[in-house]
């Protein structure tokens, strides 16, 4: 895994209200919102010497599965545990680990991806994702939760449903529909560091070259490996 770190993030609602762990255990409230200003999008993060970061996601994994009530700001707030949008989501905290990338990651093909679905058996489940080094592999549920964590996942292809295997492979529109699925949801992890990233299918509003135009203006402020 390239150069990164991992802390806590807390939003109100819609994520326009942003807040990081500190080493104190406090929060601060960060100026930019979820979204990170995208598309006008700056590298300056307002990062601090104080947020708590962790060498691997363990370590600051505990404060995201905790339950009860957090103080952000002036207020307390109820941690919504099973991140729905619920009537009163306004009194409530969404809280997520994230990633602090420091190296600007790989870029990946279609090609590799191709190379993944080939090497798959259809005799049991298998859940295509991408790592945060940038590479295609399949998990079961039970490897996802022990080698989390993963940056993208793509809808589970189910025992027997021809979704791998060399036939799957050489089904030209399910692979660049698949590869671009899950290139849309590599964007949307760099754009907000978001971890596990669920893709069910290519929204296609923009094209391959698009989108690696938008992975490259996410990671021009990190350095080059």
């Amino acid at each position: 895994m390239e150069e990164m770190q991992f802390l806590v993030e807390a939003y109100i609602g819609s994520g326009l209200q942003r807040f990081r762990l500190q080493k104190d255990e406090t929060w601060r409230k960060i100026e930019s919102p979820l979204s990170r200003n995208y598309p006008q999008y700056s590298s300056n993060d307002s990062y601090s010497e104080q947020d708590k970061l962790g060498e691997c996601l363990e370590d600051i994994q505990h404060y995201v599965e905790q339950k009860g009530m957090i103080v952000l700001g002036d207020n307390t707030y109820e941690i919504n545990e099973h991140r729905c949008f619920l009537a009163d989501m306004i009194h409530r905290v969404f809280m997520y680990a994230k990633v602090k990338r420091m190296m600007r990651p790989r870029q990946f093909s279609c090609q590799e991806l191709r190379g993944i679905i080939a090497s798959g058996e259809d005799n049991h489940d298998n859940r295509l994702v991408l790592t945060l080094d940038g590479y295609f592999e399949f998990l079961t549920p039970e490897e996802e939760i022990k080698l989390s964590p993963i940056a993208v996942r793509y809808e589970t292809f189910c025992t027997e449903n021809g979704y791998v295997g060399f036939r799957a492979a050489r089904d030209d529109k399910f692979i660049q529909e698949t590869y671009s699925g899950m290139l849309e949801g590599w964007v949307t992890h760099l754009m907000n560091n978001e971890l596990d990233v669920y893709v069910d299918y290519s929204q296609g509003n923009k094209t391959e070259r698009e989108l690696w135009q938008e992975v490259e203006m996410l990671t021009r402020h990190l350095k080059k490996q």
